[in-house]
């Protein structure tokens, strides 16, 4: 009895050594995924100033040239 409870309790642990070794590679991955989204965000804020941007410099030409067709 005594051995089969020693050998439930090291079955326990390794569960465990195994469930801590899952959670560290799953937080290594969410780590990276987390990273790699911040990227993304950082280059479509950009896109998006450039964009907005060009939508003012068009809004402004469209004013300008509109001036021209007015009678």
């Amino acid at each position: 009895m005594k051995e089969q409870l020693i050998d439930e309790r090291a079955s326990i642990i390794a569960n465990l050594r195994q469930l801590v070794e899952s959670l560290v590679e799953l937080n290594a991955r969410t780590k990276a995924h987390v990273s790699s989204n911040k990227t993304d965000i950082k280059k479509l804020k950009k896109d998006n100033k450039e964009l907005e941007k060009m939508k003012s410099r068009n809004s402004f030409f469209i004013r300008f040239f509109s001036l021209f067709f007015k009678s």
